[in-house]
């Protein structure tokens, strides 16, 4: 627990500072950093050669890198396009995830066809993409993003120490043997108060800000399933 603890007081920080101060190259670094060990993590995880893996890696770190540089006004305009697709339309970023999801699912799940690589990739950069819409744009509110870091933190932190101090009743016992319905409502519990933080913060309408943190412990509990 107390490992837990510590990366997050390290962690949180660079989150937040992420979201609020950069726009949009930072973010991109950030973005490209995290999301291409992802991606990779996800690439290995399909069973897919280890060269495309490996390739794939390096791709994302090396615009990561570029990134970084034009944080400090280096090589701006070979990132232009990237940029001006963060003001896409959200429903491509939807689209993306949902398509990427599908492709999971109807896929063979016992030994992961190549092409189901493809939709983790889908899967994975489509809610990058949602996310940069937020960070890298002048005309949204970064601070939206906020509904999904306070009630995914807030329930993670409840569903731990409720989980372990009650937890009796498995809630998937193949996928996460140590997951309980008990932790499981500890998470709703953390998030929504998660999301009450987040709309006094913003001094925002309690009841939606509710509904969110809701929506973010349910699917924040599904992905880690």
């Amino acid at each position: 627990v107390l490992a837990r603890v510590l990366t997050a007081l390290a962690l949180i920080p660079i989150a937040v500072g992420t979201v609020y101060l950069s726009r949009p190259y930072f973010a991109l670094f950030v973005f490209f950093l995290i999301g291409g060990i992802a991606s990779a993590e996800a690439i290995r995880l399909c069973r897919v050669s280890s060269t495309i893996g490996v390739g794939y890696l390096v791709v994302t770190q090396s615009l990561g890198i570029l990134s970084l540089a034009a944080t400090f006004g280096f090589g701006r305009p070979l990132l232009d396009p990237i940029v001006r697709a963060i003001e896409i339309n959200p429903l491509v970023a939807v689209g993306m995830t949902a398509i990427g999801y599908a492709m999971l699912l109807v896929g063979p799940h016992e030994k992961p066809a190549k092409w189901q690589s493809i939709g983790m990739l889908l899967w994975v950069w489509g809610g990058m993409f949602a996310l940069l819409q937020l960070v890298g744009s002048e005309h949204r509110s970064a601070h939206f993003i906020l509904y999904c870091f306070l009630p995914v933190w807030g329930g993670d932190s409840l569903a731990l120490f409720v989980g372990r101090k009650y937890g009796k009743r498995q809630l998937a016992p193949l996928l996460s043997p140590k997951k309980t319905w008990e932790g499981a409502f500890g998470h709703v519990i953390g998030a929504l108060v998660g999301g009450f933080l987040v709309a006094s913060l913003n001094q925002e309408p309690i009841l939606w800000a509710l509904i969110a943190a809701s929506i973010a412990s349910v699917f924040g509990q599904a992905g880690d399933l």
